[in-house]
């Protein structure tokens, strides 16, 4: 099977948009969206499931992959100082920049939507104080 194919959330449909829970901001955070259903990481990722990813990737991390120019987002991972895409093929940075790690992944299941938390971010609000969500541990 294929890898997921995303798109950034500000391309997806508003229906979509409206349906999700509130979705974190931040000027290093970013939404993208999958459009069409894919394997990646040992995980099935479903049409309409969104990917939050936020600041700088270090070694080993899961990354969303931007193109510089034309084509569209992809999973992706940092191996050392190189990066690679969602099925294992070298990205060369000239050509790929990265979103950020991925933090957090929304799943549509039956009438809910689940958040996988899948590394530490925290939320604040103005105060300072945390805002707290559901996660389910990867």
């Amino acid at each position: 099977m294929a890898a997921p194919r995303l798109i950034p959330i500000e391309d997806a449909p508003r229906a979509l948009v409206s349906s999700l829970p509130r979705l974190p901001r931040g000027r290093d955070v970013r939404a993208f969206v999958v459009v069409r259903e894919g394997r990646w990481q040992s995980s099935l990722w479903r049409v309409g499931d969104v990917v939050v990813s936020r600041g700088d990737a270090n070694q080993g991390d899961d990354v969303v992959l931007l193109p510089a120019g034309h084509g569209r987002p992809q999973f992706g991972s940092v191996q050392g100082i190189r990066l690679f895409g969602a099925e294992g093929e070298p990205c060369h940075p000239a050509r790929w920049q990265v979103a950020g790690k991925i933090v957090l992944a929304y799943r549509q299941e039956s009438d809910a939507w689940m958040v996988e938390l899948r590394d530490a971010m925290p939320m604040r609000r103005s105060g300072g104080q945390l805002s707290l969500f559901s996660a389910v541990a990867a």
